[in-house]
């Protein structure tokens, strides 16, 4: 079976409190409501400078390259960089 490529037209995630949340998550992604990621290792950096609770990212070579964090919450979610190139998963 081949993964396919696909875009998720909806997310649910529970929160408290609406508009904390929704300040939250535009100050992390600098997005109101999707955020494509182009480089994960400037998005990781940039949460952690921010005061998010950000795991470490790691890295599968069938996988690429992912970390999760903690929203105000208490919400683990995760982001997946896509997946690695043929150079990549060989400088791992």
């Amino acid at each position: 079976m081949t993964a396919q490529l696909f875009h998720l037209q909806v997310v649910s995630i529970p929160v408290k409190n609406v508009a904390c949340s929704l300040k939250w998550y535009r100050e992390m992604f600098s997005l109101d409501y999707n955020f494509p990621v182009d480089n994960i290792q400037e998005l990781h950096a940039d949460m952690v400078t921010k005061g998010a609770n950000v795991k470490a990212i790691s890295f599968k070579p069938s996988g690429g390259h992912s970390f999760h964090f903690v929203d105000p919450d208490d919400n683990c979610l995760g982001i997946w960089g896509g997946w690695p190139q043929e150079d990549q998963a060989e400088n791992e």
